[in-house]
């Protein structure tokens, strides 16, 4: 298990995309079924951004597989593979790649093409596609044509309706590690909060770049989409700006012992806790 330590947490940058990754689950999904509906039940309630609207279909059961295995974030390759395959049909992997090519999905989503492939075989594992026939053209390799199933027309709802409604409160592990970050000398994090701004700034940079370049190709909704990642990039540049004025408090606070652990009794001490 890949572990995260403080100083890797203060050093790292503020995507998410590099831990994530699919989660594993069992075939049987009769018992999946029911641990689902007990998973539902058992899940926090994360905050919603509103009432379901009328015309949407009764609730849907999200899978615990709907869900990366690191996060509790819907899976965004589920959800673009299932809602290509419901809307277009029967494809191999080679169309749906080019599908998202054609709609520059690693532009605006942390879908990476490359990982179309390995995401088909899980469904498929999953039952949530299925095989349907092999096609071969040419010299060409077979290529295996899948369609989604009635199952993964469920599941596929039930991602959507959650990727729509719920509000997404990841937290940054930064921020946890520079509460911790004590014993750090100023000197150093002041450097590493410059180098983040300084790797914010780039990635603010293309991502303008790539909203200019993609912009005669992409309708309103994705334009507005590439539109919310420029904007949170320029908030956190701005947030770090600020913590990069606050080091010297920072530190002070944590030279004068403002926030220190306190004292815990013994787990087998009678005295209650004050």
């Amino acid at each position: 298990m890949k572990v995260l330590t403080l100083e890797g947490c203060l050093h790292a940058g503020t995507s998410a995309s590099s831990i994530r990754s699919e989660h594993q689950v069992d075939r049987r999904y009769a018992a999946a079924a029911a641990a689902d509906r007990v998973a539902d039940q058992e899940r926090p309630r994360r905050a919603v951004a509103g009432a379901a609207p009328a015309n949407l279909p009764a609730p849907c059961h999200l899978l615990l597989s709907d869900y990366s295995c690191k996060t509790n974030r819907v899976s965004s390759i589920r959800l673009f593979i299932l809602g290509t395959l419901a809307s277009s049909g029967p494809l191999h992997g080679h169309q749906i790649r080019q599908q998202a090519q054609n709609d520059r999905t690693e532009t605006w989503t942390d879908i990476q093409v490359g990982s179309v492939y390995g995401a088909l075989k899980r469904l498929a594992n999953e039952d949530l596609i299925r095989e349907v026939r092999t096609e071969k053209v040419g010299n060409r390799p077979e290529r295996t044509v899948y369609e989604i199933t009635a199952e993964g027309r469920r599941s596929l709802a039930a991602i959507h309706q959650t990727a729509l409604r719920e509000l997404d409160r990841h937290h940054d592990p930064f921020d946890l590690a520079l509460a911790q970050a004590r014993d750090v000398p100023v000197e150093h994090l002041e450097q590493i909060v410059e180098n983040r701004i300084g790797a914010l700034q780039v990635q603010l940079a293309e991502q303008r770049h790539a909203a200019e370049t993609a912009d005669p190709y992409v309708n309103e909704a994705e334009r507005l989409v590439i539109q919310h990642l420029i904007v949170r990039t320029e908030a956190e540049i701005r947030w770090h700006t600020e913590v990069a004025a606050r080091v010297a408090k920072i530190a002070a606070d944590f030279a004068n012992g403002i926030g220190r652990p306190q004292h815990l009794s013994s787990p087998d001490s009678e005295e209650p806790p004050r």
